[in-house]
This record gives structure tokens, sequence and C-alpha cells, in this order.
């Protein structure tokens, strides 16, 4: 009884990638970390490209990630076909802060961050205005 209990506690997604499991889960059940021929994610494709700049920085990707997700979370949720919009200025706006810290002194990454996707957000939103009177 307590064997069945101790494997019960243990979750399928846990035993599918324990190669010394001696239990075998159905492959109907199975969680597949592979996706098939889809785009990647906005995370992943920031997080290479943050990666492809600074190396192998998990901590400042996981930053730059979070001060992108405060700055748009609310208005993503309540505009979700605007999405693609902040995505692409999310996704711009730390390519142009990471230059500008390889050439000048930057204190506050994160904070130079949140003043380019600014100041990118209210350029292309002028824009968008203009284009549409």
């Amino acid at each position: 009884m307590e064997n069945v209990t101790e494997i019960s506690l243990i979750s399928k997604k846990e035993l599918l990638h324990n190669t010394y499991s001696s239990e075998n889960v159905s492959s109907a059940n199975a969680v597949d970390n592979f996706i098939e021929k889809q785009e990647p994610t906005f995370y992943q494709r920031f997080k290479s490209a943050i990666f492809a700049l600074l190396g192998q920085d998990q901590k400042m990707v996981s930053h730059l990630y979070g001060v992108y997700r405060s700055l748009t979370y609310r208005v993503t949720q309540l505009l979700p076909h605007e999405r693609e919009f902040y995505e692409s200025i999310g996704y711009e706006a730390p390519m142009i802060s990471l230059h500008a810290a390889k050439q000048k002194k930057i204190r506050n990454l994160a904070g130079y961050y949140s003043g380019v996707f600014e100041k990118m957000y209210q350029r292309d939103l002028f824009a968008f205005f203009a284009e549409h009177e």
C-alpha cells in the first residue's frame, strides 16, 4: 500500500522525463515538449535575440521580459488583437537598448529598455493615428 501511494504522488509528467522510472506511461497521455513546425513564441525569439547579443545570461532575459510584461500585460489582456503591435516593439526595443549599452555606460538597462519601449510605442502609435485620419 505504501508503494502505491508513493507512485501516485509522482506526476506523469515527471515519470515521462525520469529515465530511471520503472513505471510505463502510455504515450496517449504524454506531454510532448516538441512542437512540430510551429513558429517560435515571442518569448523564445526574445530570449534567443538577447542570448545572441549578451551570451547565455538568463537573469537578464528574465529581467527584461518582466519589464516587457509589466508594460504590456493589461493592454494585451484588454485588447488581444493588439498583441502583435506590442510584440514588435517589445522585440525591437531590447535590441536598441543592448546596442546602446555596448556603446555607452548604462547604469540601469531595464530602465533604459523601458524608456526605449515607451518612446517607440509613442512613435508608432502616433504614426498609426496619423495614417488612419
